[in-house]
């Protein structure tokens, strides 16, 4: 087994090694951040998100068996997702942190125009089933590839290429409505 991969850690978390789970939590801690807030587009929400992800894993890290060739990075990306999902169904309004947004070197129509686009994004997106909005955020946003999304899913490749075809349908056809309406 390789003392560099995410199986070896998992392992050595089994028998407490703490210098184990501090290598998976480095090496973890921005992708599923960035996974969580593509769902709840709040930084202190996704940061909980990914600190109640490990304590579990540390709590108990049996909790992560390798399954149908699944690697930890795919289960990891599920569960946050799930974590995420659950979370945004609490969550009757998000507002975006504007000091994420704002950038002095940018003018205040193109700030504003900049935004309205990006709620006007996010809206869309989340007016998509979940499936999809959950395909388009890994393959997209968090660079996975379809195989990945798929195992992270637990899907078949071509469900997901399925999902993420007629996500951008979708969009294309809201959009389209959009400016005819405009």
């Amino acid at each position: 087994m390789n003392t560099s991969s995410d199986e070896y850690l998992l392992e050595k978390i089994k028998q407490r090694d703490k210098k184990a789970f501090k290598e998976l939590v480095h090496r973890y801690s921005n992708l599923l951040f960035k996974v969580s807030f593509r769902f709840l587009y709040e930084q202190e929400a996704s940061e909980d998100i990914v600190q109640d992800f490990f304590y579990k894993l540390w709590k108990d890290p049996s909790k992560y068996r390798e399954q149908k060739g699944s690697k930890f990075k795919s289960w990891a990306y599920r569960v946050v997702t799930n974590l995420s999902l659950d979370q945004q169904k609490k969550i009757k309004t998000l507002e975006i942190d504007e000091t994420n947004i704002l950038n002095e070197s940018i003018s205040l129509e193109d700030e504003l125009e900049k935004k309205m686009r990006f709620e006007f994004l996010k809206k869309m997106i989340k007016s998509l089933p979940e499936k999809q909005q959950i395909a388009l955020n890994l393959c997209f946003f968090e660079g996975l590839s379809n195989k990945e999304a798929a195992d992270s899913m637990e899907e078949s490749v071509k469900a997901i290429e399925s999902m993420i075809f007629r996500a951008k349908k979708s969009l294309q056809k809201k959009v389209e409505i959009f400016k005819q309406r405009s």
